[in-house]
């Protein structure tokens, strides 16, 4: 990516996103990915996460690694969001949390229900 192009693509009445995918093709602009594990004696039980949304839009991605029986998920005092162990079930599952995200910096609270399983977990931005 040069300057000079990513210039004129804002002078243009691009995004920040808008111009980073289009120099790297296929990538996703997103929060760091947290591990939640569950393990006896494993660690904290609540995690959370501090990002920027520059449109205040988003998606929350769950890769499930193992038998998870629940997960709580509170966004900005805005929404709680309940995982079910069957929801859980599938490796991948995505929820639009745009009706939970503000434009700028949102925080991420994870509440993971159990005692074994794990997932990977983050809100890709748009």
């Amino acid at each position: 990516m040069s300057q000079f192009g990513a210039h004129g693509r804002g002078l243009a009445g691009q995004t920040f996103i808008q111009i980073l995918q289009a120099y790297y093709t296929g990538v996703d602009i997103a929060s760091y990915p947290i591990d939640l594990r569950l393990a006896p004696g494993s660690g904290p039980r609540v995690m959370r996460q501090i990002f920027a949304a520059p449109n205040g839009t988003g998606t929350l991605r769950i890769a499930t690694t193992g038998a998870m029986q629940g997960l709580t998920v509170h966004i900005n005092d805005l929404c709680d969001l309940r995982f079910t162990n069957e929801q859980l079930a599938v490796p991948l599952s995505e929820t639009d949390v745009s009706t939970c995200l503000v434009t700028g910096t949102n925080t991420v609270q994870y509440n993971p229900v159990g005692t074994k399983g794990g997932a990977t977990v983050l809100v890709v931005v748009r």
